[in-house]
């Protein structure tokens, strides 16, 4: 979709093939400098841009990946602590090796001053999931032609969770989960935008300093808006509130609504009104009472937005329960189901009657109605 802004930092993790023109030595990532990217990549279109990074879609015309139409993210490197840490988000992402985890094809810098930092990546997607669920709330756009279909967002919730249990289980996390940093492509969802991951190998830490400059607001834990310690589990609270805002859609809602029901005076953010959360997922629980998929999703969404972190499911929990109740798997996912052993003992129920605002007041009182895990 042209003219589409997308999130202008989305990334990929980097496969070690044959022909990659990745270069590696040793832990460290070599950087090439190319002089004349022009007889590379060829420039199609700009997909975003930001202060000190710019996405734009590009068609390689020469090399192994001749042909292929990839994201090309610039970024301007104005210090040495910058450049380290591009060459840390790379070594980062190349380790990475998930389907719905974006993929790096190259990496490069210039030769001219401001020197750009350069990571070439797979999928240059058609638009972000913000784009996609603010678009499949306008009654004009649910037609096929659009190709929004609700039956999507019931295999992303697998894509999602199955994505950030891989992170985690790889000691990753993310530290910035937004529907703009989801990627869509086609029928299928890509985790994007790992500039500010944090690599755990070698460290038996699960938490980090607050950063509060390193996370955008309206999405994250409430520990994390409170200047708190930074653990896993704070992404668990975001990916909760993507799911609460696809289940939003799927019920027919539009996320003005959300939005406008849970602001409370300029605070329209997720940690901010941890309360009119409940009342939501009260709301939409009481609209989805006979649909027992999406149920189970608003279970995954109180399980995953509970103010305690100790009390948040994981993202391993959330998608093996997915396996068990889906209806709906992308090609990728239906391969790793086959494949997949559930790893976690516990599985999610629905509350025995459909909540409301008068039954679950508060989260304590709603985490006595709701026993959510068995």
């Amino acid at each position: 979709m042209a003219g589409r802004v997308l999130a202008s930092g989305p990334l990929e993790m980097a496969e070690d093939k044959p022909g990659s023109l990745l270069k590696q030595a040793g832990s460290n990532v070599e950087i090439p400098t190319y002089s004349d990217p022009g007889q590379i990549f060829q420039f199609v279109e700009t997909l975003g841009s930001g202060s000190f990074a710019i996405v734009d879609k590009v068609e390689v015309i020469s090399g192994p990946h001749s042909g292929g139409i990839y994201a090309k993210k610039s970024c301007k490197v104005r210090t040495d602590e910058q450049a380290q840490r591009f060459r840390d988000e790379v070594r980062l992402l190349r380790k990475l090796n998930n389907p719905h985890i974006t993929r790096i094809i190259d990496i490069y810098k210039t030769d001219k001053i401001p020197i750009w930092y350069v990571i070439v990546m797979d999928p240059a997607a058609d638009m972000d999931l913000e784009f996609y669920l603010t678009e499949m709330g306008k009654t004009e756009y649910k037609t096929p032609e659009w190709g929004f279909h609700h039956g999507n967002l019931e295999g992303w919730y697998g894509c999602l969770s199955g994505a950030l249990a891989y992170l985690h289980s790889q000691r990753v996390w993310h530290k910035d989960i937004k529907p703009s940093n989801i990627l869509v492509q086609g029928r299928k969802v890509f985790l994007a935008d790992f500039g500010i991951s944090k690599d755990l190998e070698g460290k038996t830490t699960t938490s980090s300093a607050g950063e509060p400059g390193l996370r955008t607001r309206k999405y994250c834990a409430p520990e994390v808006a409170a200047g708190k310690r930074r653990r896993r589990t704070s992404d668990l609270f975001s990916l909760g509130c993507v799911f609460l805002e696809m289940s939003t859609v799927s019920r027919r809602e539009t996320l003005k609504e959300f939005e406008k029901f849970r602001r409370t005076d300029d605070d329209g953010t997720y940690p901010g009104n941890l309360e009119k959360l409940l009342k939501w997922i009260a709301h939409l629980d009481s609209k989805a009472s006979h649909d027992l998929f999406n149920r189970n999703v608003l279970s995954w969404c109180f399980a995953l937005l509970q103010p305690d972190p100790f009390k948040r499911a994981t993202a391993q929990q959330v998608y093996d329960d997915f396996l068990k109740h889906t209806r709906t798997l992308c090609d990728t996912c239906l391969v790793s189901r086959s494949e997949h052993e559930l790893q976690s003992p516990y599985g999610f129920i629905a509350p025995v009657r459909p909540l409301s605002v008068e039954s679950c007041p508060t989260w304590e009182v709603a985490n006595e109605e709701w026993p959510y895990l068995q």
